[in-house]
């Protein structure tokens, strides 16, 4: 028995179902180049600072999340949060899994939950420092 392989949804559509799914908190979307962006705003959960989210997508590659606002460097006294890939002044890239971990093209419908996940978690480690949000075998927290 030969086992299909499930296709790799196109990044035009899952850039469109990212848009049409969450359109009401989208404040911004558009393209640069290849790659195409979106910017949404969350609340994690009841009375938390809203924040404001920028998601990169490209064909072939997993998705960049970053927060744009508040500025986490700021927010967290410079102290740098777990599971995040760039950390700086500037930008905050914020790591919900690792390549391989999931499959390229499942992601899309994933990837806001994960995001609101990883920013109540980060409310919480900002107060307790304690990350709650587990992690990657081997890890310290």
């Amino acid at each position: 028995m030969i086992k299909k392989r499930k296709a790799r949804i196109n990044v035009v559509k899952q850039f469109g179902n990212l848009i049409s799914t969450y359109k009401e908190i989208v404040k911004s979307k558009g393209q640069e180049c290849k790659k195409y962006f979106i910017v949404l705003r969350i609340v994690p959960f009841e009375n938390a600072n809203e924040y404001e989210i920028k998601i990169v997508l490209s064909q072939n590659a997993y998705p960049k999340i970053y927060i744009v606002s508040p500025n986490i460097f700021n927010d967290s006294c410079g102290k740098k949060p777990p599971h995040v890939y760039e950390y700086n002044k500037e930008k905050c890239r914020i790591c919900l899994f690792l390549p391989g971990e999931v499959k390229l093209f499942e992601y899309y419908d994933k990837i806001v939950p994960w995001i609101s996940e990883w920013l109540l978690n980060y409310e919480i480690w900002k107060i307790t420092g304690v990350w709650n949000g587990g992690g990657h075998s081997g890890e310290k927290r």
